[in-house]
């Protein structure tokens, strides 16, 4: 990924990872559970943002951006855990 890409992932399922330094992102096109973590993953979040679609923008380090829908997070809790460390509302 170069730095600056933008992705419109909104039909993809994603989740939210911890990492030592921060999180990222890990998404697929197929369901996310316990059996499937998603293939794919964003470097480190540096930013999230919504908006009145109810999508989610992330930022990341290298300055990529990643649009999801709010709907496809696999675990909502994850949810609130972005509340909690970036002040978004879902």
């Amino acid at each position: 990924m170069a730095k600056g890409d933008k992705y419109d992932l909104r039909g993809y399922n994603w989740q939210v990872r911890e990492l030592a330094d921060g999180i990222m992102i890990r998404y697929d096109d197929q369901i996310i559970d316990a059996a499937n973590k998603g293939r794919y993953n964003t470097s480190p979040v540096v930013k999230v943002e919504t908006n009145q679609y109810h999508e989610v923008r992330f930022t990341t380090r290298s300055g990529s951006v990643y649009y999801f829908k709010v709907s496809k997070c696999a675990f909502p809790m994850h949810l609130l855990a972005l509340t909690m460390r970036f002040g978004v509302e879902f």
